[in-house]
C-alpha cells in the first residue's frame, strides 16, 4: 500500500496502492475494518471527503472513482485528462474534488447526494 487518506474525525485511514483494493484501518489499533476493490489497475491517487463517508480514487487507467465507504458502491466515475492522475484533493466543503498529474489539474463540481 502506497497512499494514505485521514478520516476527519481522525480515528481512521484509507490506504490503497498496487493491488488495487483499498483498506479502511483503525487509527489507533491499525485493525482493517473494511477492504474492497476500487479499481482495475494500480491505485494512483487518494482521498477522503471532509464531511461524508466517501472516497475517491485515481488509477492508471486515467480514472476517477468515488467510493460509498457504507455500502463499498461506487458511486461516481469521473474522466480527466489522457494523462494519469496521482494526486486528489477534496475542497474544505467537499463541494469539488481537484485531480492532477503530468502538469495537468482538472477540477469537478460534485453533486453527491450521500449523507
Amino acid at each position: 500500500m502506497d497512499l494514505l487518506a485521514i478520516a476527519p474525525a481522525g480515528d481512521r485511514f484509507a490506504e490503497a496502492g498496487a493491488n488495487r483494493n483499498v483498506r479502511i484501518r483503525d487509527l489507533e489499533t491499525l485493525e482493517i475494518l473494511q477492504e474492497f476493490r476500487v479499481q482495475n489497475s494500480r491505485i494512483t491517487g487518494l482521498a477522503r471527503h471532509p464531511s461524508k463517508p466517501i472516497i475517491a480514487t485515481a488509477s492508471e487507467e486515467l480514472e476517477i472513482r468515488l467510493w460509498d465507504l457504507k455500502t463499498r458502491k461506487c458511486v461516481a466515475k469521473l474522466r480527466g485528462s489522457d494523462r494519469e492522475p496521482t494526486n486528489l484533493a477534496f475542497s474544505p466543503d467537499g463541494s469539488r474534488l481537484a485531480a492532477s498529474g503530468q502538469n495537468v489539474t482538472r477540477i469537478w463540481d460534485l453533486d453527491l447526494p450521500i449523507n
